[in-house]
């Protein structure tokens, strides 16, 4: 297998992985809990659907690059690509890890611990895609 097709495959399932768990925590847990509770995140909220904004959004900005990695997949991607994506997984990971009580409070640890273990994965593969699997092909103009 190519370079370049194993860097395509690198963000195929990483995209897969962004719009399932966003696409997922966005109607099981976002939607339910702040228009049609109780849901998972009802202890947090509190009575206070408002509350629930960051969740919303992170998860729907998490599909949202999902499907902005699965386009870049479409074709052979350049590096910006794999750096983008491998800043965007150490961000959420970094997210989980400094805000780690919330999922203590809400009884999802062991989601936790996925979450945040995938993103560190997400992120060294496309790390790997951005740095190494470039060596040994000709350069590629970096447009993106």
């Amino acid at each position: 297998m190519e370079n370049a097709e194993i860097r395509r495959k690198v963000l195929r399932v990483n995209s897969y992985f962004l719009m399932a768990f966003g696409g997922v925590s966005i109607i099981t847990g976002d939607i339910w809990s702040i228009w049609f509770a109780p849901g998972p995140w009802e202890e947090m909220l509190r009575g206070e659907p408002s509350v629930g904004i960051g969740g919303l959004e992170a998860h729907g900005f998490a599909f949202l690059f999902g499907v902005m990695l699965w386009r870049a997949s479409r074709t052979t991607p350049t590096r910006q690509w794999h750096v983008y994506a491998a800043v965007a997984h150490t961000f959420l990971a970094v997210c989980n890890i400094l805000l780690w009580d919330i999922y203590t409070l809400v009884g999802a640890v062991a989601l936790g611990y996925i979450s945040t273990i995938a993103h560190v994965v997400f992120a060294t593969a496309e790390t790997v895609a951005a740095t190494r699997l470039y060596d040994a092909e000709p350069r590629e103009r970096q447009d993106a």
